[in-house]
């Protein structure tokens, strides 16, 4: 069929793709712009219905298949978007609008095509952000902290945005949350200092991490880990406030608890040490010092009769309450076996050995690192003599007059080997000598003094000093030290 002139003219130079249909559906003209997007010609076009020659997708075609008989009798559907396909495989999105032409006495639908690819790239770039914005508000919301934002332009900083959990931990309800400083949530018992430095952070534009003390809606409290942190525009300028909660009240009862288990241990281990022993042959004292971590540290002496004394020292390796039951344990044995009149250091140390030996590394391989480092001394007054082992232990020292002498380990820690055979060392003394012996949470004082086992250094007096600075520190590790006297 050739093309009527009349659309030519009408058409040619449209600034829009137009296709011509008669009423049976036949393409009988498409104009030179929608051959030069489509890449397809007139030929392509002409005389087909546009259900055998289409380059509608096929749910555009669908789409064109229902609406044509509306389009026959003259109705109008506004806002559809038909998706085309060029001959390079290129989509294309368009509107259409259409009306009908009479030419000949002949009835015809024309087809306006507008090119929408940027309005429906818009359309599926907001669907995707809604999307994503419904993602990020659900996750939002279902995390398991809470979560405010906050408006520091609006007067006294409130709350534009609470999630689920928030709400959850607090018990308030959203509507009465938004418009509220979150100081609404600080009680009586809230820290003054934490808040100072809350107010302090937010004014300066800061971010903090902090725990305080904050109270429920049913005036019950809670522990607040608490987070803001400011939103800053790309030009730096301060828009929100983000405060991200999480309850931590469990945690804090846990700590609470072992805290107070922790207090209870150093107490029970130290009412274990040894009081002040002094006589006319012997005088005895020991300094203990806890650290911020309970340790293994212990020292004990006794009087076996009226010549002879047994002193030790020993550090349970590790901190905690396991090393601290376990100096319990060993105290316990110890006073076993002095009841049962067993003084001899080498059988002593067996003893312990095996005791420690059997107790934790043939039952359980991962206990087994429970050992300890022990001095222990036999001091016979009469025949002025010391029998020692140095299990792994600092070295001590004997200060006779100007001169200091020191004695290093003889033997590895109690409870490494089994059947281990620990080697004795005997010392005799002179009238008026002197002994120290410290645990390894000394050493770092001793290293500031640089030589300190100087005759002048072990003097009961210099021990005053250093009991004193202990006192007014805090360090790492428990510190035990002995002074013993020997007329």
């Amino acid at each position: 069929m050739k093309e009527p002139t009349i659309f030519e003219q009408l058409f040619k130079n449209y600034p829009e793709i137009v296709f011509v249909m008669d009423k049976k559906g036949r393409y009988v003209y498409v104009n030179e712009k929608a051959q030069k997007i489509l890449g397809y010609h007139q030929d392509d076009f002409t005389g087909k219905h546009y259900s055998e020659f289409h380059f509608l997708t096929e749910n555009s075609l669908h789409l064109l298949k229902e609406q044509y008989p509306m389009m026959q009798a003259g109705d109008i559907q506004k806002d559809m978007i038909i998706t085309a396909i060029s001959s390079k495989s290129k989509k294309h999105y368009y509107s259409f609008w259409f009306d009908t032409i009479i030419h000949d006495s002949q009835e015809y639908i024309w087809f306006v095509l507008k090119d929408v690819g940027n309005l429906v790239a818009l359309r599926n770039e907001k669907k995707q952000l809604r999307k994503q914005n419904f993602l990020l508000a659900e996750a939002v919301h279902q995390t398991g902290v809470g979560i405010v934002i906050t408006d520091p332009n609006q007067h006294d900083n409130p709350i534009i945005f609470a999630n689920k959990s928030f709400q959850e931990i607090t018990g308030y309800r959203s509507e009465e949350i938004i418009g509220q400083n979150c100081r609404f949530l600080q009680g009586p018992e809230s820290s003054k200092n934490t808040i100072s430095s809350l107010r302090e952070a937010v004014e300066n534009r800061k971010e903090i991490h902090c725990e305080i003390l904050n109270y429920r809606k049913d005036g019950s409290t809670f522990w607040n880990e608490l987070t803001i942190s400011p939103v800053l525009s790309p030009n730096g300028e301060l828009t929100h406030f983000i405060g991200i909660q999480v309850d931590i009240t469990k945690r804090k009862m846990m700590e609470l608890d072992i805290s107070i288990d922790l207090s209870l241990a150093r107490n029970l281990q130290q009412m274990l040490l040894s009081h002040p022993l002094k006589n006319n042959l012997i005088e005895i004292e020991g300094f203990y010092h806890p650290s911020n971590k309970l340790g293994g540290d212990y020292y004990k002496w006794h009087q076996i009769n009226e010549d002879q004394y047994v002193v030790t020292i020993m550090d349970v390796m590790g901190h905690g309450i396991a090393p601290s039951l376990i100096t319990m344990l060993i105290n316990a044995e110890i006073n076993f076996l002095l009841e049962q009149q067993i003084i001899d250091p080498k059988e002593v140390l067996v003893k312990l050995n095996d005791h420690q030996i059997s107790l934790f590394l043939e039952k359980n391989e991962e206990i087994g690192k429970f050992y300890f480092t022990c001095i222990y001394l036999l001091i016979d007054t009469k025949k002025r003599r010391i029998d020692y082992i140095n299990a792994g232990h600092p070295d001590f020292y004997l200060k006779n007059g100007y001169t200091v002498k020191m004695f290093d380990s003889t033997s590895i820690p109690v409870g490494i080997l089994k059947n281990y055979d620990f080697r004795m060392g005997t010392i005799y003394y002179q009238p008026n000598s002197e002994l120290f012996l410290h645990t390894d949470g000394m050493n770092e004082i001793l290293t500031e003094n640089g030589n300190v086992f100087s005759a002048e250094f072990i003097e009961r007096k210099n021990l005053d000093k250093i009991n004193k600075r202990l006192m007014l520190t805090e360090h790492e590790d428990d510190v035990c030290f002995i002074y013993v006297k020997l007329s």
